[in-house]
């Protein structure tokens, strides 16, 4: 026999204006989802304010809020697009030391489609946060 399963976000979770970031004394734990955005052969990423580190545009997702949903809230907060969520493409875990304490990453990484809006200016795909 075949089985087929399918997972559908679950609509019916209130979600919550906290996002998934727990901290203690010592650690650091959150869940971020990130967009890929190609165009014209360039990756569009953030800059922090001091121009040392780049990353995927996104950010924490919110408690009963789904991956993708969150994906696209924090598009629009941080690019000023309205996008389509495209497939999973990677999920990552990183640990690093984060202002004195031990953080622990978990990250969904997911295809941005190309039907996107007007991403405030962006000329050579790199904005600042």
């Amino acid at each position: 026999k075949k089985f087929c399963f399918t997972f559908l976000p679950q609509r019916n979770l209130e979600r919550m204006d906290k996002d998934w970031i727990f901290r203690t004394d010592e650690y650091i734990c959150d869940l971020r989802t990130v967009g890929v955005f190609v165009r014209d052969g360039k990756l569009l990423v953030q800059r922090d304010r001091d121009g040392s580190e780049y990353a995927l545009p996104g950010g924490h997702v919110r408690i009963g809020e789904t991956t993708a949903d969150g994906l696209v809230r924090e598009y629009k907060e941080e690019t000023g697009a309205d996008i389509k969520v495209g497939k999973l493409l990677w999920i990552e875990e990183c640990f690093w030391e984060w202002n004195g304490r031990q953080a622990h990453n978990i990250s969904f990484c997911m295809n941005i489609a190309n039907k996107v809006g007007i991403i405030r200016e962006v000329k050579l795909l790199i904005y600042n946060m």
